[in-house]
């Protein structure tokens, strides 16, 4: 597979990081058993495959938010199973019922440096679903580990984090100081700068366009199309002020002269989300015209 089409599948896999570190388990299928069953299986039975069965069905079988013996039970395997991966379904399955009296263990759990990874990944991934502002400052500590950091940047995101502008546009500035590729860790390198300059948009800071601006100059064509949507999302309605006004010009080279119609079409609704006037996204087709159908298309 070669890197461009490796980049398409990026945000895909990194997505689903949480569950991406180590092997799947087949497991049985326990999805028609009541919650009662359920419980007494993911608190007992000797095989983990059985565990983490019990505990995702937990999580999707329509057992109520708030119901006590399932809620305990889940709580319990995740913070003490022996198995690390019925610990993270164990979470996901709190996550997944929003479980509003879950957010202390949960947040408890990221923070544990000790705590298994795969589950602390997943739960970097997805505690904004809780929507709980006190996960900002945890997540920005545990930010500063490499391998929990796109999950980090994902929530903080959707949190709209302005405490994480700064520590997001230094990720995005030095992933972009290592070149298009960054050797071996092409994947990582790629999902941070997407998801950092997504993070950035959501957030809608000023600030940000620091990191997403410089990203139209990428070579890749998902992280200019992440940029002029980041700056879409932080100039919108903003077109007026010094830092977003400057970014019109580029913009309208974006429009006019980007290769990728995806790009070129962002462009075009940036400008107009800020009131910045129009572009013909159209335009560059004609240079792959011969010339005497040139100015047809102009």
């Amino acid at each position: 597979m070669n890197k461009s089409i490796a980049l398409s599948f990026t945000l895909m896999l990194a997505a689903s990081a949480a569950f991406a570190r180590g092997s799947y388990r087949s497991g049985p299928y326990l999805g028609e058993m009541s919650a009662q069953e359920l419980v007494v299986i993911l608190s007992g039975h000797a095989d983990a495959a059985y565990r983490d069965a019990a505990a995702t069905a937990l999580g999707r079988s329509g057992v109520n938010k708030g119901d006590k013996e399932s809620l305990a039970a889940l709580l319990h395997a995740m913070q003490s199973d022996p198995d690390a991966r019925v610990r993270t379904y164990a979470a996901s399955s709190l996550l997944e019922r929003t479980e509003e009296s879950a957010f202390s263990p949960l947040l408890a759990a990221l923070a544990d440096t000790s705590a298994p990874e795969r589950l602390r990944s997943m739960i970097a991934f997805r505690i904004h679903m809780l929507e709980d502002r006190r996960a900002v400052p945890v997540l920005l500590q545990v930010l500063s580990e490499p391998a929990l950091r796109f999950e980090c940047i994902h929530s903080l995101g959707e949190l709209r984090a302005v405490e994480a502008v700064e520590p997001l546009i230094d990720i995005v500035q030095a992933h972009l100081l290592h070149g298009e590729e960054a050797g071996d860790d092409f994947i990582r390198h790629s999902a941070e700068i997407a998801e950092g300059g997504d993070a950035l948009g959501k957030i809608g800071d000023v600030r940000g366009l620091r990191a997403v601006l410089p990203m139209i100059d990428q070579k890749v064509i998902y992280r200019r199309q992440v940029a002029v949507e980041a700056i879409s999302a932080i100039c919108k309605g903003k077109g007026a002020s010094e830092e977003c006004a400057s970014t019109a010009p580029v913009l309208r080279t974006a429009c006019e002269s980007d290769k990728d119609s995806r790009v070129r079409n962002a462009s075009r609704d940036a400008l107009a989300g800020m009131n910045a006037g129009t572009c013909n996204p159209l335009l560059p087709i004609s240079k792959y015209l011969p010339q005497e159908l040139r100015d047809t298309v102009r």
